[in-house]
């Protein structure tokens, strides 16, 4: 064991240097956390990732498997203001599958020093017990400047990216969620008084007033809402990406993605009306699209399936003029004025529509995010 370490685990997986001892409470499961992190591969110096280059702490909640397991187990030792080095052995944090596209190479072997084995320096900033509240941005980062808000919030939504590629779908929802919150964009605020929200608009508006700035900040928001919309469709956090993609809608309403990702939330709520017309608005918008053809065709077998449930269990009580026969004709019309190509193109590989079960549009949602996933950026 290297000299100096605490040994976590008691199997040398996981070692400990404790660098500033911490005098604040400990960490316990359930726990909101807010830290900044610095990885560097075992036997190297170079920084591979760390959370002060991408602009802001990083915020997880223990025990809820949002992070690598080193993390998880780690964080419990520590007390706030702690700041400690950490040797983690593959199978703690990326083990054969590696990360980062070989930044992290696949572990083929154990011990501290095996190809895939990590060092990572990690401070605890702050504790929420029990996850009760949230931190928000950095300490005076409602000060910056547009310019500097502007280069930090890219920098995050770059750190999301690399996560979402990594699979690392909560930790790349978080960076985009800061990225957003260095912009101004803080739709859950909870601003009950309409005056006060008011003002609170109009005073972003004159922080953002140069032509240029404005624009860029746009386009920045646009792409971490569509991001972050994408993470949680992939988390089966269905309501949450719904109003993330409902937000990436009001910026730009002809968005085939925005209405695509919208759609297919709607969808796994049940919300058929809703997906119908956002999949036929994406599908005028991208008519060659396959994925946005085949979520539209999941979406009108689904409402089939769901009308013949409702017949059968009310014994007829929709008649003639009920919502599903004018779904019906809704979608007998659209089939006139919406063309679809037979053929597509080899990357855009779309799930079959078939089956009767709800879970068919949840588990297409998670695949065709493959190919509208964080690379919007």
């Amino acid at each position: 064991m290297a000299e100096g370490c605490d040994d976590l685990l008691g199997n040398g997986s996981l070692l400990k240097r404790v660098l500033r001892a911490g005098s604040g409470q400990q960490a316990t499961s359930g726990d909101r956390v807010k830290i900044h992190y610095e990885w560097r591969l075992s036997g190297s110096d170079a920084v591979i990732d760390s959370s002060r280059e991408l602009g802001a702490p990083f915020q997880f909640t223990v025990g809820e498997n949002e992070v690598i397991l080193a993390w998880e187990k780690a964080i419990l030792s520590m007390q706030c203001g702690e700041k400690a080095d950490l040797i983690i052995r593959p199978d703690l944090a990326y083990g054969q599958a590696g990360c980062g596209g070989g930044v992290v190479p696949a572990a083929e072997e154990d011990g501290p020093e095996a190809p895939g084995s990590l060092r990572c320096r990690l401070e605890l900033l702050e504790l929420s017990r029990g996850g009760d509240g949230a931190f928000g941005v950095e300490d005076g980062d409602e000060t910056l400047s547009p310019e500097e808000a502007l280069q930090r919030a890219l920098r995050a939504k770059d750190g999301g990216n690399n996560h979402f590629r990594a699979g690392e779908l909560q930790v790349a929802a978080e960076a985009y969620k800061t990225a957003l919150q260095l912009l101004g964009f803080a739709p859950d605020k909870g601003i009950e008084d309409p005056q006060q929200a008011e003002a609170v608009k109009e005073q972003e508006e004159a922080r953002w007033s140069d032509v240029a700035r404005h624009e860029a900040r746009d386009k920045l928001m646009l792409t971490c809402c569509l991001n972050l919309a994408q993470c949680e469709l992939k988390m089966e956090r269905f309501i949450q990406a719904f109003q993330h993609a409902s937000a990436a809608v009001s910026m730009e309403p002809n968005n085939s993605k925005a209405l695509y990702r919208r759609g297919s939330a709607a969808l796994s709520n049940g919300l058929y009306d809703q997906a119908h017309a956002d999949l036929t608005r994406a599908a005028k918008v991208e008519p060659r699209n396959a994925e946005i053809r085949a979520q539209l065709q999941t979406c009108q077998q689904r409402a089939r399936e769901s009308e013949q449930r409702d017949r059968s269990t009310f014994g007829g009580m929709f008649g003639r003029g009920s919502l599903y026969s004018e779904q019906q004709q809704l979608t007998a019309d659209v089939s006139a004025t919406v063309q679809f190509p037979m053929e597509v193109e080899a990357a855009e590989e779309a799930p079959s529509a078939e089956g009767p079960t709800p879970r068919v549009a949840e588990e297409h949602v998670r695949d065709a995010g493959n190919a509208q996933n964080a690379s919007d950026a």
